[in-house]
């Protein structure tokens, strides 16, 4: 999932890339559909705070 979102987005900060690792495997692949519809950091961010 990290190599998706800095393909899309460029290099994220540490802090994101540990929060998305501890995601569990049911949230990782609702990201994965999720990402589409990201346009940026600030929006996965956003994603991430609603959980």
């Amino acid at each position: 999932m990290l190599r998706l979102i800095n393909r899309k987005f460029g290099q994220i900060d540490r802090e994101l890339e540990t929060e998305i690792m501890s995601l569990n495997i049911e949230i990782l692949e609702s990201l994965g559909e999720a990402i589409f519809d990201l346009d940026t950091v600030a929006d996965l961010q956003q994603w991430l705070d609603n959980l």
